[in-house]
């Protein structure tokens, strides 16, 4: 079938939805190679997206994706696929989901946590106007370390039915997945895999009675998992299965990022997001760096920090890798804190190391990002008078990520902000 008539898929036999699977994949593949953009996230969620328009019918169905830089699959299935070498290109598609360009895109969605949220208000709004549509919050792992998704779910009532959330489980944010929660979901997923395990062993029905509470069962969910999120017809049964049940329903996927590509599921974190890479072996195609980074250069001398300083501590939300602090977090694995996704409590949680002074407390996060933790950074830094810096990487324009992305509103915020000081270095001696 064509790529770009996504109607088509719901009259697909189940052994074309494999190939038509592996047609986007090439497709993303073929055109990334190319012109670079957010590789390991999107050839792993494929399948995912088929099933979801196998089964579900956007736009009239509210298919509503986290962070959303994993729709390119979702692109090339709803009329795109001309346009997807453009992606991330000036005038051409969005990397992330934009509403201007499709009816199948809902919200801008650059920052991780909103789904949950977004689509909750969407079905209420649906049931206050009397409609029937399914609503579909598509989320990682990863949107679990996110206060907001915890807001959300705690507010799900058990009675709203034609709602499911598709749990996306990688066990990856950008880096590895952190935290309780995580640790949590790792468990759950060992256990029903050795059960499984063991039942094939015995020959017995796949089917697992599993006698422990899920952790989203607690919440008044309708589980259903886990299921293998390389495996198409079982992703759409499992989507039908969903649409049977009364009451909210979350289904969990396990899949592999990087998945169809060797290097990209041996390192998901290098190839998050790649430049030009050969197609065939995978081989990023490195240009000769004519100077240092910003990033690498602050990363660099953080580290020499802290082998003079002793009570030097680093905090980042999730963003190890992107903000050149892997080295630190390597030599100094005691004083270094990835939260997660989680800005606002990252900013607060420096503010508690920063008390009484004893530590120097170093917060490493996005420009764009901070705009989630203003009123911790106002309330719990600036009038506490605490000794705090924050390092904000990707200030200025992000020409290819988009408007959600843009680091252009951080020195307008900050300059209200009591007793702060603003520096901003001109070159990286200056740094």
């Amino acid at each position: 079938m064509k790529l770009d008539n996504f109607t088509e898929i719901k009259n697909l036999a189940e052994h074309q939805l494999s190939s038509l699977c592996k047609d986007v994949r090439e497709r993303i593949l073929q055109v990334l190679s190319e012109k670079g953009g957010h590789l390991a996230s999107n050839i792993g969620s494929v399948e995912l997206t088929v099933a979801l328009h196998r089964v579900f019918s956007s736009p009239t169905d509210k298919i509503i994706f986290d962070t959303s830089h994993q729709t390119y699959a979702h692109k090339i299935l709803t009329g795109r696929n001309e346009q997807f070498p453009t992606i991330r290109q000036y005038q051409g598609l969005c990397g992330f989901a934009s509403p201007k360009e499709s009816a199948h895109d809902h919200f801008y969605a650059g920052h991780a946590g909103t789904a949950l949220s977004l689509a909750l208000g969407v079905a209420h709004a649906r049931d206050l106007s009397g409609s029937d549509e399914y609503v579909i919050a598509v989320l990682g792992d990863a949107a679990f370390s996110c206060g907001l998704t915890l807001e959300a779910l705690n507010n799900i009532p058990s009675s709203l039915s034609r709602f499911i959330i598709v749990l996306n489980d990688n066990n990856m944010f950008i880096s590895e997945s952190t935290g309780n929660i995580n640790e949590c979901l790792r468990n759950y997923v060992k256990q029903n895999k050795n059960a499984l395990e063991a039942a094939l062993k015995r020959i017995m029905p796949t089917k697992i009675p599993d006698t422990k509470i899920s952790f989203f069962e607690h919440f008044g969910l309708n589980y259903i998992g886990i299921v293998d999120g390389h495996d198409v017809n079982a992703l759409a049964d499992a989507f039908n299965s969903a649409k049977n049940i009364q009451g909210p329903v979350l289904i969990h996927t396990t899949t592999t990022k990087g998945h169809g590509m060797p290097k990209a599921a041996e390192d998901p974190t290098l190839y998050h997001g790649v430049g030009c890479f050969d197609v065939e072996t995978g081989n990023l195609h490195k240009k000769a760096a004519t100077s240092l980074t910003f990033p690498k250069i602050f990363g660099d001398y953080l580290t020499k920090m802290g082998q003079k300083d002793p009570d030097l501590v680093v905090i980042t939300p999730a963003m190890p890798h992107g903000a050149c602090l892997t080295d630190f977090f390597d030599t100094f694995p005691e004083r270094s804190f990835d939260v997660g996704i989680a800005e606002g409590h990252a900013v607060t949680f420096a503010a508690g190391l920063a008390y009484q002074k004893k530590k120097n407390v170093v917060v490493s996060i996005y420009a764009t990002f901070l705009q989630r933790a203003l009123d911790n950074l106002f309330q719990d830094i600036c009038l506490q008078e605490l000794p705090v810096l924050l390092a904000l990487d990707r200030g200025g324009l992000s020409p290819a990520d988009g408007s959600t992305h843009h680091g252009i509103y951080d020195i307008s915020f900050l300059q209200a902000m009591p007793g702060l000081v603003i520096v901003q270095p001109r070159d990286g001696d200056v740094l």
